[in-house]
């Protein structure tokens, strides 16, 4: 990778996080919940995408100490988020879901995040609306990448 390539992927790496720090922060205070932590939000992402998961395939997928996946787990199911449930394939088990508010906060969280952009975007010209649009399914490729590496 050159020099420019290099300087190139720190600008869209600092600009991705950017943004991402600032919507995750609006959206949540934008539909009147609780700010999670940052721990609180990976694993509660991954509870919704991974329904009927354990504590230890939440470290291994995050690559996160079992101990504060742990904590993080037990705050979630304290404010309602999560529940805890016998697997009944292996009654040794306890699998993690989300719980029904979990998924309506997180709708309106994902429709609060819509709105923000769609508002953003309006500020860009055609040709920039349409290249950040486009953006949508590498970006998503890299998150797919991301998680396949099993953090």
């Amino acid at each position: 990778m050159d020099t420019n390539d290099q300087r190139q992927l720190t600008e869209f790496a600092t600009a991705i996080r950017s943004l991402v720090f600032s919507l995750r922060r609006d959206a949540v205070t934008d539909v009147g919940l609780e700010p999670l932590t940052a721990a609180e939000v990976e694993v509660l992402h991954w509870v919704l995408a991974h329904p009927g998961t354990t504590s230890a395939e939440i470290s291994h997928g995050l690559g996160l100490k079992p101990s504060n996946v742990s904590v993080t787990v037990r705050g979630l199911v304290a404010v309602g988020l999560l529940t805890r449930r016998v697997d009944e394939a292996d009654r040794r088990r306890r699998v993690l879901e989300a719980t029904d508010k979990a998924l309506t906060d997180h709708r309106r969280i994902d429709g609060a995040w819509t709105g923000i952009i769609a508002d953003l975007l309006d500020g860009l010209g055609r040709d920039e609306r349409r290249a950040v649009l486009a953006a949508a399914a590498p970006l998503g490729r890299l998150a797919q990448l991301r998680h396949g590496a099993g953090r």
